[in-house]
């Protein structure tokens, strides 16, 4: 550490990028630490020994620190200062108040700091008793001054008040200018831009065309634009209440800025209006009927045979134009009466329709909960099948298909809300909650308003979101029908055709052909390939016996029989043990639960890909419950690889030979099922299986599981893989990573300018979870300046100093081009110039690919970028053991907005991929 006041003109903080002037320079207050400049602010964030250590140079220099000359006689012509302690504090006042002097103390030497610090207790002590005696002696003075001050704060109150408003005192005059100012900083600070702006319209001290209304106005635009994209979004899902409250916030000025805004904002609020207030139904169209005489026999009706008569042909009429029906006359009283009963006389020779006729297709409602977006707003009521509105509004969306005909929706449920609302669709026929209302608290049938006309069979997408106006109300659901639209009431249900919905299942994921274990773990997805998992959550009671009460749990619910079920990756979630301690069959580990229908696991296998999160041999355990739960569950043990680390791993579970026999034992001795006092595992009947981490030591993770019936034991079936985020797993062998000395938890992280400092907050975060400390170290995440000395071959004096940092992860996310530069210059200027002096500093470089955080016209070239340098990379044998990390799946709108779910994508990308090579250099370490 060193200061130094050598620095000329304006500097700024290497810390914090806060200007720093020669003048704090020269006087310390700033001060340079390993050739950083340190701001005032940032060295009073250092930790404690380091501002001893400053300020005590501040000391010898002669600062006003709360220090005192000390003469020297040995050396007159030097100044020497006392750092400040409270017992050379109280000697000081103590000293003043008797003598009136003060002779300071010279610097205490190491071997006096015992009697030193006797002398200061007892300084201490001695200064204790004279405040006490003092507060005591100033008691009564203090009383009485305070009541003089009273008599005469009310006595010029009373004076002031009779001079009138004419003797009030002049306001002091304020510069608009420094008045404006402050008020331009304030607004700009201000959390609410049209607040701001509102505020500073009222001022009248900006003109219209002042850039602070550019600013805000820009603020505003990125606030509006992200609450009209949620709005539409709600909209989409009819939920009605979501995208009315998007809607209110944010209120826009009225300013030629956002005039497209408000065009966007008055369009999505008129769809909203469209879909509170449907248009009423069209009354049927009046048709003229044309008067019937002897000489136009165009109006009259054609004549009905009779059963009696002869085979006959019937000519049909000619059609009437519309011009000639508009002058026919109306039709006279007599007229009418003989349309009136021709009409009677259709009517009665028409058969009447019987509901046995018509069919009506029911489902538990409950089979749309595993295709729906949000399955986590729903809540399974118990053993029943019933379903609870946990969250509004609640989505349910599954795809069907369905016959020629014409059709309405029936749901049987109800919901204690009077205003209740369901909007939805059928295919493209658009579905609401009509007259026809739910019963309060019982369960009835009612119909949603709308037709669904069908000329011929066709597969359609079935979408309902049920929405509540009191938050304290909640929809109950029991079943769902598509019954012919002739049914006039659910009562006829029973008497008609039954039948059950057709649902379809969901395409199924692209999956890659089964590559080798470790090409596997760090493979990169092809463009083609379909990387989301399908949800398949519900919740659900998974209890064992003799516990007094279900343990609630989220699991994984598998709807089909045979074949790879994909699922979201979650974290495994502890299980804590009831009051009796019952749990023991299970144990009190970490652990995840699916169902599964009733299926018979004699022969098969189970295979999952789980991440066990974690460094070191474990075992996880496979946990088989039959139909009734009993006996305890099987456990099938399987290690987990220490060599993998935390990369995910396939694991494969068989199932015993001797279960075959079980179950044929079982079929012969009781062929009409189990007696419900005989307790004997049932393997014919396997409802749920769970993973079990019995050493909970950390939370593991599940991403696809299979369940594969009476399949070869030795068959080797593919699971589809996780997105990865690290796809180049090279790093330093383990004999360059001793000798470079590389410390993987020594990183520093560079993204781009354009991020918010809530992304770099929450990246901090991660980092100090990750590493296991409370607090990043001062620069261990910096913003990147795309300036020449970057350019110049100076990257390592810019950015990296050898004592703070091993490890550089570099991010640009596309900022060279909004900098100026063309995809050349960015390959050549930048990355190879950053890798080659990274590399020769004895640095390892991480290059990130994306995210491509760029306007709409540039992504084309923020494209091509990344993929010409993981090119160069990998054709340039001297950056051959450089890893490379793929953000390329976070996705944004343009260069100063994330897509829906980007920002969270790239965190979790980018501190997964890094803690996997962290761990992994680690390993090689150890080795």
């Amino acid at each position: 550490m060193a200061l130094s006041s050598e620095a000329s003109g304006q500097h700024s903080c290497d810390r914090c990028g806060a200007p720093v002037t020669e003048h704090d320079l020269r006087q310390g207050l700033a001060v340079r630490i390993a050739r950083e400049i340190v701001c005032p602010i940032c060295v009073d964030a250092l930790p404690g020994d380091a501002l001893l250590k400053i300020n005590q140079l501040r000391a010898l220099r002669g600062m006003d620190s709360n220090t005192y000359q000390v003469p020297s006689r040995e050396h007159p012509e030097k100044q020497f200062f006392t750092f400040s302690t409270t017992a050379n504090l109280l000697r000081h006042r103590h000293a003043l108040k008797e003598h009136g002097s003060f002779k300071a103390p010279p610097l205490p030497d190491r071997k006096r700091t015992v009697s030193h610090r006797h002398e200061a207790s007892q300084a201490a002590n001695q200064a204790k008793l004279n405040t006490q005696r003092e507060r005591l002696l100033r008691f009564w003075p203090m009383v009485a001054a305070g009541a003089i001050f009273l008599v005469l704060s009310i006595a010029w109150m009373s004076a002031r008040q009779g001079r009138g408003t004419d003797s009030l005192e002049r306001s002091v005059e304020v510069d608009p200018l420094a008045k404006a100012e402050a008020l331009r900083q304030e607004f700009l600070q201000h959390p609410d831009p049209s607040a701001a702006w509102e505020q500073a319209r009222q001022t009248r001290l900006f003109a219209s065309e002042d850039p602070l209304f550019d600013i805000l106005a820009e603020s505003i635009r990125i606030q509006k634009a992200d609450d009209l994209d949620q709005a539409a979004l709600a909209l989409e899902q009819f939920a009605l209440g979501r995208a009315r409250e998007h809607l209110a916030r944010t209120p826009l000025p009225i300013d030629r800025r956002l005039v497209s805004l408000r065009e966007q904002e008055q369009r999505l609020q008129q769809r909203l209006h469209d879909f509170e207030n449907p248009p009423p139904t069209p009354p049927p169209e009046r048709v003229a009927t044309p008067s019937i005489s002897p000489d136009n026999d165009r109006g009259r009706p054609a004549e009905i045979p009779s059963p009696n008569d002869g085979p006959g042909e019937i000519a049909d009429p000619e059609p009437t134009p519309t011009a000639q029906l508009a002058m026919i006359p109306e039709p006279t009283q007599a007229t009418a009466g003989d349309s009136a009963g021709t009409e009677a006389s259709a009517q009665a020779n028409k058969p009447a329709w019987n509901p046995a006729e018509g069919t009506v297709l029911q489902s538990r409602i409950i089979e749309m909960v595993s295709t729906s977006p949000d399955p986590q707003a729903w809540h399974r009521m118990g053993d029943s099948e019933n379903l609870r509105m946990e969250s509004a509004p609640a989505v349910l969306r599954r795809s069907l298909s369905l016959e020629a005909g014409t059709w309405t929706i029936w749901i049987r449920g109800h919901c204690n809300d009077e205003n209740s609302l369901i909007l939805g669709s059928l295919g493209e026929q658009r579905l609401r909650l009509g007259e026809d209302r739910p019963h309060t608290t019982q369960y009835q049938w009612f119909r949603l308003d709308n037709e669904v006309e069908l000329s011929e069979a066709a597969e359609l997408e079935l979408f309902l979101s049920f929405n509540i106006m009191d938050p304290n109300s909640r929809w109950f659901l029991d079943r769902i029908a598509i019954a012919d639209a002739r049914f006039a009431s659910a009562d006829d249900f029973s008497s008609a055709n039954p039948g059950s919905i057709t649902w379809l299942r969901p395409p199924p994921a692209q999956r890659r052909a089964q590559p080798q274990q470790e090409t596997r773990i760090f493979e990169h997805p092809g463009d083609n390939d379909a990387w989301e998992p399908i949800p398949h959550w519900d919740q659900q009671y998974l209890s064992n016996q003799g516990t007094t009460s279900p343990i609630h749990r989220i699991v994984a619910s598998l709807p089909y029989q045979v074949g790879p079920i994909l699922a979201q990756s979650i974290s495994a979630i502890q299980l804590p043990r009831n009051r009796f301690g019952r749990w023991q069959a299970v144990g009190n580990g970490q652990f995840i639960g699916m169902g599964i229908h009733a299926r018979n696991l004699s022969q098969g296998s189970v295979q999952l890909l789980v991440n066990p999160n974690r460094l070191g041999g474990r075992e996880l355990e496979l946990l088989l419950f039959d139909h009734r739960d009993i006996p305890a569950p099987v456990r099938l043990r399987s290690e987990l690889n220490p060599e993998q680390g935390q990369a995910w791993q396939l694991l494969r579970f068989d199932i015993p030979e001797s279960w075959a026999d079980t179950s044929a034992q079982l079929a012969t001795e009781y062929p009409d099922g189990l007696p419900t006092h005989l307790r004997v595992f049932d393997p014919r009947r396997i409802t749920r299986l769970a993973i079990l981490d019995p050493q909970r030591t950390n939370t593991f993770r599940l991403y696809a599981a299979a369940v594969h019936i009476n399949e070869d034991p030795k068959a080797e079936i593919a699971l589809p893989l996780p997105p990865r985020a690290l796809i180049r797993a090279q790093v330093p062998l383990v004999r360059e990573l001793r000798r470079r000395e590389i410390n993987p938890d020594l990183v520093r992280v560079l993204y781009p300018a354009h991020f918010r400092t809530d992304w770099q907050s929450d990246l901090r975060a991660g980092l100090e979870a990750m590493l296991g400390i409370d607090r990043l170290p001062n620069g261990a995440v910096a913003q990147l300046q795309m300036h020449n000395n970057a350019l110049n071959e100076e990257f390592v004096k810019e950015y990296l100093r050898e004592s703070q940092h091993h490890v550089v992860v570099v991010i640009t996310a596309g900022i060279e081009f909004q900098t100026g530069l063309d995809r050349g210059q960015a390959l050549y200027n930048f990355w190879l110039t950053m890798m080659r002096e990274a590399e020769r500093s004895n640095f390892l470089p991480v290059v990130v690919l994306g995210p491509s955080r760029v306007n709409e016209h540039q992504r084309p070239e923020a494209d091509a970028l990344w993929d010409d340098l993981l090119k160069l990379i990998e054709r340039d044998g001297t950056f051959a053991r450089i890893p490379v990390l793929d953000l390329r799946p976070a996705r944004s709108i343009h260069s100063h907005r994330w897509a829906p779910g980007g920002r969270q994508m790239s965190l979790d990308l980018l501190l997964g991929g890094y803690n996997e090579l962290r761990l992994r250099i680690h390993s090689l370490l150890r080795r």
